[in-house]
């Protein structure tokens, strides 16, 4: 039905041709309101619609942006999102230059319009560009956008503001309407709870990736853990039967040579003496083996008691190499000593420094050759002395250089077939440096021989 057809039809029936022009114009704004408002509410749909189809926040910044371009014509829009320092910071845009963007980056204050904006949780419209307050960044602005009105909405979330929504117009002042005003808060409003619910997943994502990682991670240290398990079991059973093995050697040759001084008489002072010395070595072998074990159930039972005191480093290290001389003589070796003097006393408990330097001297007589050297050293460094003992024996991998401490752990010469013990003297002596407050460790290289050293803290001269 047409307007004139509508107007005549009016006047037909008895209304002036002035009545009919206002009733008409009534009706045509009307109409025009109500397609503003279809249109506001398909843009809200629309801007729903792309809010509640990704979780991505770039993306649905992204796209919100460019359906307000598309409908409103604004070449120059803005998200600004509160960051973790407290910024202001375009997080999407859509004209804006990059100077721009990394130039405005600033805690909100009100001497800007999106502080103020972001500060007063309402609107900042500017219909004029022109008699607008001058201000550093608007002044900032212009040199990068012409810009002639502008709006700022807040985003709005459980009545605290996470953002800011920011539209610029080159087209000359504009109207800006209460009810446009109004249809950008709603937008901002959805927008900002769609920027919460997509921190809120990414921080579960996050949450969740942190968590599958640490499970993957204790996993793996329960597996490892597991086969350590496995290892030190099987270990101990190896440590067993060799420890079996090991105190029946000595008892066997006891006993043999002794039934032999009762059942025979020798007459032969030679024959006698070597007869008393295999006795008395096995008789010593037997012993340090128990000491061992008796050693390792006080550590592990956490009763090992050490009493610290100033000892004569020198005094002591002289002392011990003269002790064990008879067992580098057995094997026709020669001992080297290099014992730095002046050194304040250490604090140490002597007989436990002893047993640790014994076993240094004992291992490094086992695994040297014939005829060949060890080396003992003392030094000074820092507030602590160091101890050392380097035999020519075949080395060890550098891979194991840290597992010979360890209980049961024990690596055979394959040159010599012999009985080395029952594997518990490095361990032993790594628990006793580590209660005397040092350190033990190795340097060697296969085939080079090797070097044990430990450190052992120095009195207050």
């Amino acid at each position: 039905m047409t307007t004139l057809y509508i107007i005549a039809l009016l006047i037909g029936l008895g209304m002036g041709a002035l009545a009919a022009a206002i009733l008409m114009a009534r009706l045509a704004a009307g109409r025009a309101e109500l397609e503003r408002r279809l249109r506001d509410l398909s843009v809200l749909h629309e801007a729903s619609s792309i809010l509640a189809a990704s979780l991505d926040l770039d993306k649905l910044l992204e796209s919100n942006l460019n359906l307000i371009k598309r409908e409103f014509g604004f070449q120059h829009l803005s998200v600004r999102l509160l960051n973790e320092r407290g910024q202001l910071e375009i997080r999407a845009s859509i004209g804006i230059d990059r100077d721009y963007i990394e130039a405005t980056r600033i805690i909100p204050t009100r001497g800007t319009m999106f502080g103020r904006a972001f500060l007063d949780a309402k609107p900042v419209v500017v219909r004029n560009a022109s008699e607008a307050p001058q201000s550093t960044h608007f002044d900032l602005l212009k040199k990068y956008v012409n810009a002639t009105a502008l709006v700022h909405i807040p985003m709005v979330h459980e009545d605290k503001p996470i953002g800011v929504l920011a539209a610029y117009s080159t087209r000359g002042p504009e109207r800006f309407t209460d009810q446009f005003v109004a249809l950008l808060q709603a937008i901002a409003n959805q927008l900002a709870l769609a920027v919460v619910n997509a921190n809120l997943y990414n921080q579960v994502k996050t949450a969740n990736i942190v968590m599958e990682e640490r499970v993957r991670q204790r996993t793996a240290e329960l597996l490892a853990a597991n086969e350590r398990l496995r290892e030190i079991d099987r270990l101990k059973s190896e440590f067993l039967s060799n420890v079996s093995h090991e105190l029946r050697t000595p008892l066997t040759s006891i006993q043999s040579f002794s039934e032999i001084f009762l059942r025979y008489e020798i007459d032969d002072p030679v024959k006698r003496k070597r007869f008393a010395e295999v006795i008395n070595d096995e008789a010593q072998r037997l012993t340090r083996m128990i000491n061992d074990l008796l050693d390792l159930s006080k550590i592990e039972a956490g009763r090992l008691e050490v009493s610290l005191e100033p000892v004569d480093l020198v005094a002591l290290m002289e002392k011990t190499l003269v002790s064990t001389e008879a067992l580098f003589k057995k094997n026709k070796l020669t001992v080297n000593s290099s014992l730095e003097r002046n050194m304040p006393p250490v604090l140490a408990d002597a007989d436990r420094l002893t047993q640790v330097i014994n076993n240094l001297l004992g291992n490094a007589a086992k695994f040297a050759p014939e005829r060949s050297e060890v080396t003992v050293r003392t030094r000074r460094r820092g507030r602590f002395a160091i101890v050392s003992v380097t035999d020519q024996g075949p080395g060890i991998d550098p891979r194991k250089a840290t597992d010979i401490f360890d209980r049961y752990t024990q690596i055979r010469d394959p040159r010599k077939n012999q009985s080395l013990g029952t594997g518990l003297g490095l361990s032993i002596a790594r628990d006793l440096v580590e209660r005397l407050g040092g350190y033990i460790w190795v340097e060697s290289l296969p085939g080079q021989g090797a070097t044990f050293s430990f450190t052992v803290p120095l009195t207050d001269e």
